[in-house]
């Protein structure tokens, strides 16, 4: 092979690597990031105000918000539904559950994590008062405001 040939076929080499990179540098952008029609549904959090007393539609509008930003369903969660609300025994208090769909086993951000690539329903439970998250677990297992095993 002569020089020119080399080189032609090192640039060609270069080119597939940087494109490579490139690529697996969008993928992983795109895999942190909510889906468009998630996105869609996320509406603004109301600021918690102590001298208010927040009604179920507020909390869970607050409860879904926390779940669509918690590092288990942002790493790689999908289809959020609510599944279950009910009042508590304290004013503006709040139970919500919800279920999704993650495209990996585990809880929290897995990034730079060996894990397993298989689909995992989850069951969240997110408990409000007054405008702000108590509790949030989930499958009975992990505490997503903690991050940490139950």
């Amino acid at each position: 092979m002569n020089t020119a040939t080399r080189v032609v076929a090192v640039l060609i080499v270069i080119v597939i690597l940087v494109a490579g990179i490139l690529g697996i540098r969008a993928l992983r952008s795109r895999l942190n990031q909510p889906s468009p029609n998630e996105q869609a549904q996320t509406t603004p959090t109301p600021t918690p105000d102590i001298n208010k007393t927040w009604n179920q539609t507020e909390s869970e509008t607050i409860a879904h918000n926390f779940v669509i930003n918690s590092p288990t369903y942002h790493f790689d969660g999908s289809n959020l539904k609510l599944e279950n609300s009910a009042a508590l025994g304290c004013t503006g208090c709040f139970s919500f559950t919800y279920s999704f769909m993650s495209s990996h086993g585990g809880y929290g951000n897995r990034n730079g994590q060996m894990v397993t690539q298989v689909i995992t329903s989850h069951r969240i439970v997110v408990t409000t008062q007054q405008g702000q998250i108590t509790s949030a677990v989930i499958d009975g297992k992990f505490d997503e405001l903690n991050q940490a095993t139950k």
